[in-house]
């Protein structure tokens, strides 16, 4: 964020350079923040603000990349293109990712639904072998069989 005088604010100051340091969220050092509102017919004080936050792809200016350095049109498309083949790239592993994880938790899910499955199987087989020789051993021992 930026202040008036086109500043780090000194609330996030410490923060962006934690961020520059490690490199882990941002590779920016300096973030913009664009705020604007209308005022009531009546001249209310009540005031509607509306943030919108773009990353990725959408948050590039490359206009003013393209000033900066100097770059022609068909450089700065070149940019751009580039740039979304590495943001596609980067989903493209994050997806692969995501498959050998769910992957990964499908297969132990599995091993597990067919151990229960086997548990529960033998200890119906044996309640119900138990279940059979007790029904045995009473009608014995009332003379019935």
């Amino acid at each position: 964020m930026t202040s008036s005088s086109d500043g780090l604010l000194p609330s996030l100051s410490n923060a962006v350079k934690d961020a520059d340091r490690e490199k882990q969220l941002f590779d920016a050092v300096r973030f913009e923040l664009c705020v604007s509102s209308s005022e009531h017919k009546n001249g209310a004080k009540r005031r509607r603000v509306k943030l919108a936050v773009h990353k990725g792809e959408g948050a590039h200016d490359f206009t003013r990349l393209a000033k900066i350095e100097h770059m022609s049109h068909l450089e700065v498309s070149l940019k751009q293109i580039s740039d979304e083949l590495q943001q596609l790239m980067y989903q493209l592993d994050h997806a692969q990712g995501m498959q050998d994880f769910l992957y990964r938790l499908n297969e132990g899910t599995k091993q597990r639904v067919v151990v229960m499955s086997i548990i529960s199987l033998a200890s119906l087989v044996s309640v119900a072998m138990y279940q059979a020789s007790y029904t045995k051993r009473f009608l014995k021992r009332k003379k019935i069989v």
